[in-house]
C-alpha cells in the first residue's frame, strides 16, 4: 500500500479515490522555527503553535503518526499544486527518508501554467477538485530520482541550518521554486538602505498598515493602502496568525519604548478584543529606521532568526537584487 500525503483538502477528496493511508499535512513550515533533527524541530513546532488553541497536541500527533508512516511504507505520493509549502514539504520528506533509499517517493503535481494569482509567490495550495485529482491518479506517475531526492534533502538541511546566509546563497540559481522561496526568505530580515538599518519588509508593510488610530486585525489587515495589498498578497504566505504573532512579538518588545500601543476590549477574545495603534516611537522608527539589530523582535525563519543580535544579518542590495549578508557594523539615525 501507499502513502498519500496532502493539504486537508486534498486530503478528503483522495480518501473518496484511493483505499491506501491518506495523512493531511496541516503545518506551514514557511513560518516559525524549523531546527534540524526530528525530535528538535518537532518540539519547536508544537511550541511554536502552543498559543493556538488545540494546535499543540494536534501538531504533536500529526508528526509523530507522520514519522511512523514513513518508516512502514514502501511507496510515498505527495500531492500538490506546485507551492512553496509543497517545496518545503518535500525537502523535509526526502531528508527524513534518506536512510531509506529503496522507499519510492512520487510527486503528483498539478500544472497551474501561468494562471494568474494574488498569491505572487505561489506560497499556497490550491484546492483542487475531485476531477483533477483523477487526472493525477490517470497521468501515470514518476517518481522522484535519487539524484533529486539527495538535493532535496541538501536543502532542506539548509533551510533547517542556524546560518540564513548559506540558505540564501543556495537559493540564488535559475531554478524558479528556488528563487520564489529566496525571495520570500529575504523578507523576514531587517534590510540595509542607503547605510541605514530599516525594519524588515514584512515589518514595514504590517506596522504601517497599524496606523495611528485604533483598529482591529481585520482592519489592519484589509487596509486599501498600497501596503495593505501588498501586506495581503504575504498573508499567502505566512497566514493572519503569523501577523497576530508578529504584532504581538513587537508589543512584547522594548516595554520601556512601545512601537504599538495595545487596547483590550471587555471580551478580551483574541483577535477580536484587541485593539492596535502606532506609537510615536513607532512612527518614527517607520521614517527614520532602527539603531540596531536589537530594535526588533526575533523572527523565527527555518533554522535561523531574523532580529538575532548574536547572528546580524540583513537583506542588502546586491547587483539588483536583494540578497542577505552579515552585519559589518551597526548604523545609527
Amino acid at each position: 500500500m501507499s502513502l498519500h500525503i496532502a493539504s486537508s483538502d486534498m486530503s478528503r477528496q483522495l480518501r473518496r479515490l484511493v483505499n491506501d493511508m491518506v495523512i493531511p499535512f496541516t503545518d506551514n513550515l514557511l513560518v516559525g522555527p524549523c531546527p534540524h533533527g526530528v525530535t528538535d524541530f518537532i518540539d519547536a513546532r508544537v511550541r511554536y503553535w502552543r498559543d493556538v488553541p488545540g494546535s499543540g497536541r494536534t501538531w504533536r500527533a500529526m508528526y509523530g503518526r507522520l514519522v511512523e508512516a514513513l518508516g512502514s511504507h514502501s511507496e510515498i505520493t505527495l500531492w500538490s499544486s506546485g507551492s512553496l509549502q509543497f517545496s518545503a514539504l518535500r525537502w523535509m520528506i526526502c531528508s527524513l527518508t534518506r536512510e531509506r533509499s529503496s522507499t519510492r517517493i512520487i510527486a503528483r503535481m498539478v500544472d497551474r501554467g501561468n494562471k494568474p494569482r494574488d498569491d505572487l509567490l505561489g506560497c499556497c495550495e490550491e484546492r483542487l477538485g475531485l476531477s483533477e485529482l483523477r487526472a493525477l491518479l490517470r497521468g501515470g506517475a514518476q517518481p522522484i530520482s535519487k539524484t533529486q531526492r539527495r538535493a532535496d534533502e541538501r536543502r532542506w538541511r539548509s533551510f533547517t541550518s542556524s546560518k540564513p546566509v548559506r540558505f540564501s546563497v543556495r537559493c540564488r540559481t535559475e531554478d524558479p521554486v528556488l528563487r520564489r522561496m529566496r525571495h520570500y526568505h529575504l523578507q523576514h530580515f531587517p534590510r540595509m538602505i542607503r547605510k541605514q538599518l530599516h525594519v524588515s519588509l514584512l515589518d514595514e508593510l504590517l506596522l504601517k498598515c497599524v496606523s495611528r488610530s485604533w483598529s482591529h486585525l481585520g482592519e489592519i489587515l484589509m487596509r486599501r493602502s498600497d501596503e495593505g495589498v501588498a501586506l495581503r498578497t504575504r498573508l499567502y504566505c505566512t497566514g493572519d496568525a503569523f501577523m497576530v504573532r508578529r504584532l504581538h512579538e513587537w508589543l512584547g518588545h522594548d516595554g520601556q519604548k512601545p512601537v504599538i500601543d495595545v487596547e483590550r476590549q471587555p471580551s478580551n477574545a483574541l483577535p477580536s478584543g484587541v485593539r492596535y495603534r502606532m506609537t510615536r516611537r513607532g512612527l518614527d522608527l517607520l521614517e527614520r529606521g532602527i539603531r540596531d539589530i536589537s530594535d526588533g523582535p526575533a523572527c523565527s525563519i527555518g533554522g535561523g532568526a531574523a532580529y538575532d543580535p548574536a547572528q546580524p544579518i540583513v537583506a542588502v542590495m546586491d547587483g539588483g537584487e536583494w540578497t542577505l549578508a552579515e552585519l559589518r557594523g551597526t548604523s545609527r539615525g
